[in-house]
């Protein structure tokens, strides 16, 4: 499993919360990104649709499901009270959301579960888990010094 379609998921969140519906219209109701719509809109549409998802979908893990948004660090977006970090990566490219590796902002983020989130006019259908593999030479050195890549571990981590 590379992805997993969450339309289902979206419909039900979009037509519970209608503000949060109307929002992500309005962001593709904009001819061109703004930095407001950059750094402000897309990181609350897509964490606020993670958050739901963190909280209602079926792992594999024996997660606590009570997700929430931290804007206490930039390492991470979302941290269940077992201290289980996702961090949250959304496009609107298909080409971007198809590839495994991550641009982080910050390197240490590769030490949580990126959750990436393909955001289409018709609203967010798709998404997937990666994470950071270290390279076995590097095991027990800072993250920031690790080479490593990035794979797919939506199987491994949903039910």
């Amino acid at each position: 499993m590379d992805e997993i379609d969450v339309s289902d998921e979206f419909a039900k969140f979009s037509q519970e919360n209608g503000e949060y519906n109307d929002r992500y219209s309005q962001f593709f109701d904009l001819e061109r990104p703004t930095p407001g719509s950059q750094f402000t809109l897309i990181p609350f549409l897509s964490e606020t649709f993670a958050q739901f998802l963190m909280n209602t979908l079926s792992f594999k893990q024996d997660w606590k499901q009570d997700f929430n948004r931290d804007r206490s660090t930039e390492r991470w977006d979302l941290i269940n009270s077992e201290g289980v970090t996702i961090e949250v990566k959304s496009t609107v490219s298909e080409s971007e959301f198809r590839r495994t590796s991550v641009r982080t902002s910050i390197i240490s983020q590769r030490e949580s579960l990126i959750m990436r989130i393909f955001m289409e006019k018709g609203g967010i259908h798709r998404m997937k888990f990666v994470r950071f593999l270290i390279n076995q030479e590097d095991l027990g050195k800072p993250i920031e010094e690790c080479k490593g890549k990035w794979i797919n571990v939506t199987e491994e981590t949903l039910i």
